[in-house]
């Protein structure tokens, strides 16, 4: 895949300057704002008038929309979306807050400042998808339904979280031979990213109207914050349908850890971790009816000085892990003292896309990793050629061959990659894509 790649060293380098310049051309509008009181009346009247939009849509009060948007979370996203628009908008063909500002302290500005401004005045929000992302310095992104190759926006801390596929709108502007956001990013899924494109396709004229379109993807963006915030926690379940629950057991030590070892050595079911040099942790795998690894991880084993710590993702697992150490070190181990995890908290950062997870502990499993994705390959070739119900229940095949179709089956493989997380062991879906004989969409 071909990349418009517009940022340089030399433009890395001095990034840093230029950002803290055009932070302190920000705090001069704002100080700027607040002492206008024609402009304050203003961004309230269009805070307002977003907020009613999707209170309206969801039968909420605006102070209830407010609170959901502005105590949690999603604060920063939503401000800085509002108030750019606050700020750049046209006023019945008056000139905007930026406009104003820079014809009266513009003089006052770097050179760096004042371009910036410019710039997100003139530019237009626009609908981005994400093709690719390099964690930590830049994000790829193509418009939907463009041939152009993807450009390269310089982004530091976004590119850390965003996933493939994830659509945004935001307004990219040109700094010199560098692009970057202005700073004000909604992001959607892949899904609620095709419907808001749809909607400007099928409404031109409609989103053409001041305002419309960044009111539009407000809203939408703002109402699956809400009812996603709104919406029940639903239990979760392992793949033996046992009810997610972290369960961590101590044993305390009998008897020396050289004894312990060669038991765990000689058990089918317990396999040291490729870096446990020192034999200190073990993975707790299941058995195929072959007596072959299968793949699933049931629990994790680490061996203190002085205890045993065994972790299960449900009672069930806890339960037989329980009795399976028992009967493999009998008095050798004391009485299990256990502790469950409330998996609610654990469900809410995990679909949260603020927040970053952490490192998993499969990272420095590569052996126990490969069997995983050899499992996962043959599941996923398999799948090919299953009817599945999102594709009218048509085989991903059939609907990759059928022009009318391969949108839906595109839609379906971002969905299975959005959903398949951002960790450093993330599975690789591409070879998929060559599969189909999509890789070029």
């Amino acid at each position: 895949m071909t990349i418009t790649r517009v940022s340089s060293e030399k433009a890395h380098m001095s990034g840093r300057n230029q950002q803290r310049e055009i932070d302190k051309t920000f705090d001069h509008l704002h100080a700027f704002l607040e002492k206008q009181p024609e402009w304050q009346k203003k961004c309230d009247d269009l805070l307002n008038r977003y907020l009613d939009a999707v209170a309206r849509q969801l039968g909420k009060s605006r102070d209830s929309v407010m609170a959901a948007l502005f105590n949690g979370p999603y604060c920063d996203m939503a401000w800085k979306f509002l108030y750019e628009e606050m700020v750049a908008v046209a006023w019945d063909n008056q000139p905007s807050c930026i406009e104003e500002y820079l014809g009266k302290r513009g003089w006052r500005e770097s050179v760096a400042g004042r371009r910036f401004l410019r710039e997100m005045h003139s530019t237009e929000l626009a609908i981005w998808e994400v093709i690719d992302t390099d964690p930590g310095k830049s994000v790829h992104l193509r418009q939907p339904g463009s041939d152009n190759p993807p450009i390269e926006v310089s982004e530091r801390s976004a590119s850390k979280t965003l996933e493939r596929w994830t659509s945004l709108v935001a307004r990219v502007i040109s700094l010199g031979d560098n692009r970057i956001f202005s700073g004000g990013i909604l992001s959607y899924t892949p899904n609620d990213g095709h419907q808001l494109h749809q909607l400007v396709l099928d409404n031109p004229a409609v989103m053409e109207k001041h305002g419309e379109f960044s009111n539009t993807a407000f809203s939408l963006w703002a109402m699956r914050i809400i009812l996603g915030a709104d919406s029940t926690i639903p239990e979760l379940f392992n793949n033996d349908r046992e009810r997610v629950v972290i369960n961590q057991y101590r044993f305390p030590l009998n008897s020396s850890i050289d004894e312990l070892l060669p038991r765990l050595q000689q058990h089918p079911e317990f396999h040291l971790e490729a870096n446990g040099d020192d034999q200190r942790q073990w993975c707790w795998l299941r058995l195929d009816d072959d007596k072959e690894i299968s793949g699933t991880v049931l629990g994790i084993l680490r061996i203190g000085e002085k205890y045993i710590h065994l972790e299960t993702n449900s009672v069930e697992r806890g339960e037989r892990g329980v009795a399976l150490l028992k009967s493999l070190f009998g008095n050798d181990i004391g009485q299990a003292i256990g502790v469950l995890e409330n998996t609610d908290s654990l469900f809410a950062t995990a679909m949260d896309p603020l927040i970053e997870e952490p490192d998993s502990e499969l990272q420095e499993q590569p052996e126990l990793l490969a069997v995983i994705k050899a499992h996962l390959d043959r599941h996923y070739l398999k799948t090919l050629d299953e009817a599945v119900p999102l594709l009218d229940n048509l085989t991903p095949r059939e609907c990759a061959a059928n022009p009318d179709m391969r949108p839906q089956v595109i839609a379906w493989l971002k969905t299975l990659e959005i959903n398949n997380g951002k960790s450093e062991q993330s599975y690789d879906f591409r070879w998929i894509w060559d599969e189909l004989g999509l890789s070029a969409c």
